[in-house]
């Protein structure tokens, strides 16, 4: 698997990314990060944004994608179409004027998953898709919340119990995530771990990065 280039951030603010697999727990160490951050630095200075968003998880194709496990009826370039698109308008609505106004911004996923299912589903004509990917700026640092695949299923189903999954193919999925984080040196955080411990190894790094 090759790194996903983005092109660099040249503004004045930072990008910050909290991502993995589905229930790994990005949710939990982006709101503990969050306040701890509003705590000891200038609270004005950090945004919030996650994705996808609750309108995009409630749509029909992301439902398709829920519970089609055969993929029988979800054209997979259509998720990923639905996914792409959002991020292009928070990136160009958000993201950019924020970081042009020297704030830092804390993003719960990115495009990353959508390049791990482009690549999983093995979607022809990918050229779209790499042109598409010039729009993103590059985080200035990236956690991955690291999960086993027992674990994430067993969070999915506990949320939603109606949810199908071919297991056999979500642990090639979260196989190819951790690749990929691995490859592209992302800072790995353990989504089993204690989150409220691991805050002073985040800032730290943070700190090392110039990102705060």
């Amino acid at each position: 698997m090759r790194k996903l280039r983005l092109k660099k951030n040249r503004y004045n603010g930072k990008l910050i990314v909290i991502d993995g697999a589905e229930k790994s727990g990005k949710s939990t160490y982006v709101k503990v990060l969050f306040d701890y951050l509003l705590k000891r630095y200038d609270k004005e200075n950090f945004i919030y944004v996650k994705t996808p968003s609750l309108e995009v998880i409630n749509s029909r194709i992301f439902k398709l994608y829920k519970y089609d496990e055969t993929d029988a009826v979800l054209h997979p370039k259509a998720l990923l179409f639905l996914l792409m698109s959002e991020m292009l308008q928070i990136t160009k609505e958000l993201i950019i004027p924020c970081l042009k106004k020297g704030k830092t911004v804390i993003c719960e996923g990115y495009i990353y998953f959508a390049y791990c299912y482009l690549l999983h589903k093995r979607v022809k004509g990918k050229k779209w898709f790499y042109t598409i990917k010039n729009e993103f700026t590059k985080p200035d640092i990236v956690f991955y919340v690291n999960v086993d695949f027992k674990t994430s299923i067993d969070r999915i189903m506990v949320e939603d119990n109606k949810r199908a999954i071919n297991h056999k193919k979500y642990k090639k999925f979260i196989n190819r995530f951790f690749k990929l984080a691995k490859k592209s040196n992302f800072v790995q955080l353990e989504g089993k771990g204690n989150k409220l411990t691991d805050i002073e190894r985040i800032e730290k790094q943070l700190q090392e990065k110039k990102v705060i």
